[in-house]
C-alpha cells in the first residue's frame, strides 16, 4: 500500500502459485488511480521458469485499466535473476529474503 499527500491511494494485490518448484503463474491488480476510472490502476499477468537451479526467467503483461489505456496496449517486463553459489554447498536451499 501506498499513500502520498495530494496524490491517489495506490495498493497491490498479488497472488502466485508455483507448480513443481519450477514454474510459476501469478495476477497482479493494482488499486487506486483517479475516480474516473472506477476500476483500479491495472492487471498483471505473470509466468516465470526456472530454467536452471540457478536461473529464473519471468515475463510480466501489464494491463492498462485507467484512462491511460486510451494511449497504450499495456506493457512487458522481463526479469532474469541468478543466484551465485552452488546449491548442494548450502545444504540444499538458497537463503532468499523475498520468501519468508
Amino acid at each position: 500500500m501506498k499513500y502520498v499527500r495530494n496524490a491517489p491511494f495506490d495498493a497491490d494485490v498479488n497472488g502466485n502459485l508455483i507448480i513443481y518448484d519450477r514454474y510459476t503463474v501469478g495476477l497482479s491488480y493494482r488499486i487506486g488511480g483517479s475516480k474516473e476510472s472506477g476500476v483500479g490502476e491495472s492487471v498483471d499477468l505473470l509466468l516465470g521458469a526456472q530454467v536452471t537451479d540457478n536461473l529464473l526467467f519471468s515475463l510480466a503483461y501489464d494491463i492498462t485499466l485507467s484512462e491511460l489505456r486510451n494511449y497504450n496496449s499495456g506493457t512487458i517486463e522481463a526479469m532474469v535473476r541468478y543466484c551465485f553459489g552452488n546449491i548442494s554447498s548450502s545444504g540444499g536451499d538458497y537463503l532468499n529474503p523475498r520468501f519468508f
